[in-house]
């Protein structure tokens, strides 16, 4: 086959082309070339995620209510690893939040063999993830507001767990998610998870606070009062807390939490 890149002008004739046409030509082979690379950037890309999932999957199936310790170290190892590329570790936040997320997603659809969740557009930027069983439908959304079941807090929780069923809608969870407790992101996490309590006065809803790492909060009464609530759960690596924090709060694994919505997990 003829090496069109490596042509000189008498051959180029022979292919009956002009100055113009092999200038198009060119411009084609520079596309191709162009998103061959692309290709492999998304395709790398995509195995990446691949093997956060695979990873929370087996982590889900090891079941020895360590899952919090296990997804923190994973977290803790790729922030580091992304800080010596990078030289900074800001913009890994979206890797620690898909890292919760992906645990979320296998262990529902671990509970509903063979059902997966599949993406359904919001907006041109947003999407929901939705697992459905005839007229049950468990939808978990991503940093979007709740307005579509009534809710009038234009908060947008990280993570959302939504059942619908037989046209009522429940909302399971509410999943605020930090790298690390300090005042102010503890307080945003409160504020929020606070409002859209108030907003939904639903009992049964679980209000989780989750960080991939140790609290250090000087005054720590409103985290003790939040984790003391039968439905609010403070999950944090505790391996990163000292002695006073752990006999002050209640920090609970995420298994934990798994295991008081398993029933309202399964269609």
């Amino acid at each position: 086959m003829t090496d069109m890149n490596n042509m000189k002008k008498d051959e180029k004739d022979e292919f009956g082309m002009n100055d113009g046409d092999w200038d198009l030509f060119e411009d084609h082979l520079n596309a191709k070339n162009r998103w061959r690379e692309l290709e492999r950037v998304t395709y790398q890309f995509n195995r990446f995620i691949e093997s956060i999932d695979a990873t929370t999957e087996f982590l889900i199936r090891l079941n020895d209510n360590r899952l919090t310790d296990h997804i923190s170290i994973i977290n803790y190892e790729l922030w580091k690893l992304y800080k010596e590329i990078n030289g900074t570790s800001a913009g890994t936040y979206g890797i620690s939040e898909y890292i919760v997320f992906s645990t979320f997603k296998n262990y529902i659809e671990k509970l509903n063999k063979p059902l997966k969740f599949y993406p359904k557009r919001i907006n041109k930027d947003l999407y929901f993830f939705e697992l459905k069983k005839k007229e049950k439908v468990l939808n978990l959304t991503r940093s979007s507001k709740l307005d579509h079941i009534g809710l009038k807090s234009t908060r947008r929780p990280d993570i959302a767990l939504v059942k619908e069923e037989g046209g009522i809608l429940q909302i399971i969870a509410i999943i605020e998610i930090k790298n690390y407790l300090d005042k102010r992101s503890a307080n945003s996490a409160l504020n929020i998870l606070s409002e859209i309590e108030k907003d939904l006065n639903d009992t049964k809803t679980k209000y989780v606070i989750f960080s991939f790492n140790k609290i250090s909060v000087e005054d720590k009464e409103e985290l003790k009062m939040f984790s003391e609530k039968e439905n609010c759960f403070l999950i944090t690596y505790e391996k990163n807390n000292n002695k006073e924090i752990k006999d002050r709060i209640n920090l609970v694994d995420l298994s934990e939490l798994f295991d008081s919505i398993k029933d309202s997990l399964i269609l």
